[in-house]
């Protein structure tokens, strides 16, 4: 599986999309029988911290819940933020992508670790 991030700026508005791509045959049988992971892309930012790295100046600001499949919702994901709204508009952005590339990464670690202990087949002599 890839994710693919594209940021851009148009009019003021610092954009970022993102596409989650190439899953593998693996991914698409764990996904047919866990079912497909979500994400929440909105909540709290800023709560997630880089280890040496001095607190984010937008550390704490809060996005609508918005939770959407790993798959199907990421076709692409699309978010801006507005630089006459936000004066670290790129700073949001970038923190943004970043903040949803891991929880992305950490939803999918989960589906493949989990294992089909129930699937079976016996059979009974009578």
């Amino acid at each position: 599986m890839k994710t693919r991030t594209l940021k851009y700026i148009s009019d003021q508005k610092y954009f970022v999309e993102i596409k989650n791509e190439d899953f593998s045959d693996e991914d698409n049988k764990l996904i047919q029988k866990f079912g497909e992971p979500e994400i929440n892309v909105g909540g709290l930012y800023g709560e997630e911290t880089v280890p040496g790295e001095a607190p984010s100046p937008t550390a704490d600001w809060i996005l609508p819940n918005k939770f959407i499949k790993v798959k199907r919702g990421f076709q692409p994901f699309v978010c801006f933020f507005d630089k006459r709204s936000f004066t670290d508009a790129q700073t949001r952005a970038n923190y943004l992508a970043e903040t949803i590339v891991t929880r992305i990464q950490s939803a999918m670690s989960v589906l493949r670790s989990q294992q089909d202990s129930y699937t079976s087949e016996s059979v009974t002599n009578i």
